[in-house]
């Protein structure tokens, strides 16, 4: 995909600060997870968790994904 963004835009922007403000964007709306968002970014999870504390946004993170990770850590210690 190519986006064409107006000039005094893009000469404010590198690829990837564009490429991460829309990831974050994409995550902070709920639309993405925040793998998925940091792979937009081209970065590693941890990379995207630790810009998103400096930039101050919040984790989406449910009761439910809780339960998903209980359940996951239980599963592991079975083994």
């Amino acid at each position: 995909m190519n986006v064409v963004l107006p000039h005094r835009i893009e000469a404010m922007l590198s690829p990837s600060e564009a490429r991460l403000d829309l990831a974050i964007g994409m995550y902070s709306s709920g639309r993405v997870t925040m793998g998925t968002a940091a792979e937009v970014a081209d970065l590693s999870t941890p990379q995207f968790q630790r810009e998103l504390g400096r930039r101050r946004i919040p984790v989406n993170y449910s009761a439910e994904n809780l339960e998903q990770d209980l359940q996951a850590a239980a599963e592991l210690a079975r083994r």
